[in-house]
């Protein structure tokens, strides 16, 4: 284990090293931050975290906890929107004639299907991977 001390940091940087050791914690890596305001950060041998189903297991579960914390939304989603869900077991791919629609944001039904939409990309971040399409 490599332990680094950092001093005090301005407070983006101290909510990016958080956040950024949130998502690394189930690798083993850690921060704290001490009495003084600066940090301590704990990083596990380089040679312990170059496995990629490591970095796949940390993924899967920060992706599955944020699942777990929108539970609510989702399932509520998943109800008020069921017409538009899909019957796996009578899909006929060739059927599906894809109209684009100009997405409204003011439109709070338009705002919970993109919403929705971004807890289930696989790349977990706060924002739409790549960018906010209006279609």
């Amino acid at each position: 284990m490599l332990r680094l001390q950092l001093g005090p940091l301005v407070s983006s940087w101290s909510e990016f090293l958080l956040a950024l050791f949130r998502d690394l914690a189930p690798l083993g890596h850690s921060v704290t931050r001490r009495s003084d305001g600066g940090f301590t950060i704990d990083l596990l041998k380089a040679e312990t975290t170059q496995d990629k189903s490591n970095w796949d297991r940390a993924h899967l579960l920060r992706h599955q906890t944020l699942l777990e914390a929108h539970q609510d939304e989702i399932l509520a989603f998943e109800r008020d929107f069921a017409p538009i869900f899909v019957d796996m077991a009578t899909f006929q791919p060739s059927a599906v004639r894809p109209i684009l629609e100009i997405v409204d944001f003011k439109n709070q039904s338009h705002v919970r299907i993109v919403d929705y939409l971004k807890l289930y990309q696989t790349v977990t971040a706060g924002r739409l991977v790549g960018r906010r399409m209006g279609c």
